[in-house]
């Protein structure tokens, strides 16, 4: 079973970041700079544009800064140093620093494995409505994997997992779904209501952050 795969850098999300800009005020100098030194293909000064801004506390330069150690891109790969950038970035609420963070401690990538640790992470960034983490929670709540065993959690998550995936994210989502339905066979009728109610609310929680976040 693929399972808590790490993610690639995946160029895109340097170039979107670079120009969307859209990161906080106090980095925009630096933005500014990442931005050109990325249009003319030159990584050394896109490093030396975001480390400044990952230093003043920018979570989202933290989390390419990451990207780039842990990939070796203008730096020498060094999973430590893009553990401890990625740390940053989830502790100040980076989704997909959290998803990352929690891959690299389940598998004990630049940090000490700790499968407990990694669920916090997971769980983090499935609150925040991360379809793989949410598939990684619920894989790990079925197996009793740094948790008590759960199948009502379980069935909730990969529930979630596989209303989230877009089409582009066909195995991701067959995943979740094989694992949803392998679940709810060992659910009883109640427990299976309950794990839709579960669902249901975190939905409702969901789409009230996002309506009282857009005014």
């Amino acid at each position: 079973m693929a399972f808590l795969r790490l993610q690639t850098l995946r160029l895109r999300w340097l170039s979107a970041l670079l120009m969307a800009c859209v990161w906080s005020e106090p980095s925009v100098a630096s933005v500014e700079q990442a931005r050109a030194a990325f249009a003319r293909g030159d990584l050394v000064a896109v490093f030396e544009a975001l480390e400044p801004a990952a230093e003043a506390g920018d979570a989202e330069a933290q989390f390419e800064l990451a990207l780039m150690h842990l990939n070796g891109m203008a730096v020498a790969k060094d999973a430590r140093v893009a553990a401890t950038w990625l740390r940053q970035a989830s502790e100040l609420g980076h989704t997909e620093a959290q998803f990352l963070f929690g891959s690299m401690i389940y598998r004990g990538e630049g940090v000490p494995q700790d499968h407990r640790e990694a669920l916090h992470w997971f769980r983090r960034a499935a609150m925040a409505g991360h379809a793989e983490a949410q598939l990684n929670l619920g894989l790990m709540h079925e197996r009793g994997d740094g948790t008590r065993q759960d199948d009502v959690r379980a069935h909730m998550w990969l529930n979630l997992a596989a209303a989230r995936f877009s089409e582009a994210q066909s195995r991701e989502r067959k995943l979740a779904v094989r694992g949803r339905d392998r679940v709810a066979q060992r659910l009883t009728p109640v427990q299976l209501e309950t794990a839709h109610r579960l669902a249901s609310d975190w939905l409702g929680r969901s789409a009230a952050r996002s309506f009282s976040s857009h005014p």
